[in-house]
């Protein structure tokens, strides 16, 4: 089998395309940024499996997670090879899942052709919450995760009276503290994520807390809608969302 490079750029339509042509989409997904990893397999639209993987550390996440998704490819009785995409959430997360996570998805694709989708997961936990969000009449959106040190990884989103499938994020993610986050809400914004709790946000202001973590059966939706815009992730350059130095990086650099 001939291994083809990934490119992030726009490929024109045609009928080897999977991303265009009729036949149903075959998309594994992985969600490795936060502390539930989990992988899903869809078909067509129709997610055929899901399973949650509880990881303490880079060894039983690196030594699990590659036979994790061979299971999932047997249990729905196709091959590797006849998945189209790889979908996997980029950050900001753990530096060593979200390594793995890339990785992973990375040597899949070289290893069966397929193509990859990279998603930042803040964009997908918004994805988890924007239907609640609406249905309170909210138009923002603030996501926030654990950036360790007390501090908070925050994306803001607007909500478009288009609905759920149009996400616009109007702050980029940065690092902020629960204070300076409190500062910059508004009277109406909902806050969801892993980082709430820290926030110090009201609780009125709470998403669903079932919908904080980023799931990678949801992955798979937004996956597809990136591949049918042809937006794909270059095998070679694609690398994790970090947002800032890790701490050995830190220790190493000069003062």
């Amino acid at each position: 089998m001939t291994n083809s490079r990934q490119s992030s750029e726009v490929s024109p339509a045609d009928d080897s395309s999977p991303a265009t042509s009729g036949r149903n989409l075959r998309i594994v997904a992985v969600e490795s940024s936060s502390k539930h990893l989990n992988v899903a397999l869809g078909i067509g639209g129709k997610i055929v499996l899901h399973e949650p993987l509880a990881s303490s550390g880079e060894k039983t996440t690196s030594s699990a997670l590659t036979p994790l998704l061979q299971r999932a490819v047997q249990t729905a009785g196709i091959l590797p090879r006849e998945v189209d995409i790889i979908a996997v959430t980029i950050g900001p997360g753990s530096f060593t899942s979200l390594r793995i996570g890339c990785m992973t998805a990375k040597t899949w694709a070289y290893a069966t052709g397929c193509r990859i989708v990279a998603i930042p997961t803040h964009e997908l936990i918004a994805r988890q919450n924007s239907k609640d969000a609406m249905q309170r009449g909210c138009s923002r959106l603030w996501v926030l995760t654990d950036a360790q040190r007390k501090q908070l990884f925050a994306t803001l989103y607007q909500l478009t009276a288009s609905g759920i499938d149009d996400l616009r994020a109007i702050r980029v993610t940065s690092i902020l503290e629960p204070a300076a986050l409190r500062d910059l809400m508004e009277a109406d914004d909902l806050v969801a994520g892993e980082g709430v709790r820290m926030s110090g946000a009201d609780m009125s202001r709470w998403t669903d807390p079932a919908d904080w973590s980023p799931r990678a059966e949801d992955l798979i939706e937004l996956a597809a809608e990136k591949a049918r815009r042809q937006e794909f992730a270059d095998l070679w350059t694609l690398k994790p969302f970090y947002l800032r130095p890790s701490a050995a990086e830190e220790k190493w650099m000069p003062h």
